[in-house]
């Protein structure tokens, strides 16, 4: 990497003067390209008491090498003492010469690398179950929801909401077996990122370089003064964490919680500010009903494909089923199953059936027991008339009596 000065020569100027003790003129590191203006941010705030060359070199020794040698060559070839530059775009035919990386994903279509994903979902929704399945996945490369993990690698989980008994619970019902290469976090390990966490968050990533890191949940993850409403507040954190992902090149997932009215938008589900999903690069979100084992998976996402699946709950985690169609199908076809062990041994007809019910259209009653008979559950019978007509169909329910 030898034009790193010149695509952000603000950037590396800001640096070699905050390396030299200059004042930057009013420069706004926030705004600076990346990763110059975490670097530069490290640099002048100048934790611990270190000096800005340490701190310099230790923040570059997180980044990729080729990455860090060329910021390292922009910032000594810079003069400090030269006037500001101004900061430099790309023209249209920079931009598409440009020898750019391709797009990456941790698992396909669900995390991109870098970049922030956000699971949302009510509580007791199967969230948690869902991102340690995630975090298993990747850390050895089995695939998730039938989606390929394409970066196999080390996960930091900051489990924030459970304690060490909760979760090796958990993960024993799950079948863990040890070899996983995660790093559960829990507790006052990580401190609300409104309030020092990022920087704890920053270390721990240069310290274990993870592919993928956990947070769950955002709201265990601030302090009260945070307020999830307020756009401003939340989008300086989020982005804070977008730019995080990228500059150490891993992928982020936040496990956050759905208003109480939802509408089936992943993004317009969440609780709080547009600006928490807005930093997002792929939103996931969970709409189970109380007491159902299937779920429906909406997704959202800047470089994938949208929609929804169909996914089953284990008891200690989720499988793809399909489609969307496939939620109200298992509905149906529990709402039949039970109006079959109603009817009893004398079974019913397809009539019977709906009434029982309390009403639905007749394919979807007819499809949901055909599915029924076609998984042995049911089984169906025509019983010719006493008088000329067309012999009634019967449904029962196996296990209440055999034909």
């Amino acid at each position: 990497m030898t034009d790193a000065n010149s695509l952000d020569p603000l950037g590396a100027w800001t640096i070699a003067r905050l390396l030299c003790g200059e004042p930057i003129d009013g420069v706004n590191v926030a705004a600076l390209s990346e990763p110059y203006g975490m670097i530069a941010l490290n640099v002048s705030e100048r934790r611990n008491g270190k000096k800005a060359e340490e701190i310099f070199e230790q923040v570059l020794a997180g980044l990729k090498p080729e990455v860090a040698r060329g910021i390292r060559e922009a910032v000594f070839a810079t003069d400090p003492q030269k006037a500001r530059p101004r900061m430099r775009g790309m023209s249209a035919g920079d931009l598409l010469k440009a020898n750019l990386p391709p797009l990456r994903w941790v698992i396909q279509d669900l995390l991109p690398r870098p970049g922030v994903g956000i699971l949302g979902g009510a509580p007791k929704a199967g969230k948690s179950w869902l991102s340690l399945q995630m975090a298993r996945g990747v850390s050895i490369g089995e695939t998730v929801l039938e989606r390929t993990v394409l970066e196999k690698g080390r996960v930091l989980y900051y489990a924030l909401e459970d304690g060490p008994s909760r979760l090796q619970r958990r993960i024993l019902q799950a079948n863990w077996k040890g070899n996983e290469d995660v790093i559960f976090l829990f507790g006052d390990s990580l401190p609300p990122l409104d309030d020092g966490g990022l920087v704890t968050l920053e270390s721990d990533i240069v310290a274990h370089k993870p592919v993928l890191a956990i947070i769950d949940s955002l709201a265990a993850a601030k302090t009260g003064r945070l307020d999830e409403n307020d756009g401003g507040q939340v989008a300086e954190l989020m982005y804070a964490i977008s730019r995080m992902s990228h500059n150490y090149d891993l992928s982020l997932l936040i496990v956050h919680h759905h208003r109480k009215m939802t509408t089936g938008s992943p993004l317009g589900d969440l609780r709080g500010s547009g600006a928490i999903g807005g930093a997002a690069d792929a939103i996931m979100a969970l709409y189970r009903e109380r007491g159902e084992s299937e779920s429906k998976l909406g997704l959202d996402s800047r470089d994938a494909e949208g929609g929804d699946w169909t996914l089953g709950f284990t008891g200690c985690g989720w499988t793809f089923l399909g489609g969307p169609e496939i939620v109200e199908q298992k509905k149906s076809e529990r709402n039949i199953t039970k109006a079959l062990k109603t009817l009893g041994d004398a079974g019913g007809t397809l009539e019977d059936v709906i009434r029982e019910i309390g009403g639905m259209r007749r394919q979807d009653a007819l499809n949901a027991l055909q599915g029924l008979v076609d998984a042995g559950t049911a089984e169906c019978q025509d019983i010719p008339q006493t008088s000329a007509g067309r012999p009634r169909r019967v449904y029962r329910f196996i296990g209440q009596s055999g034909i």
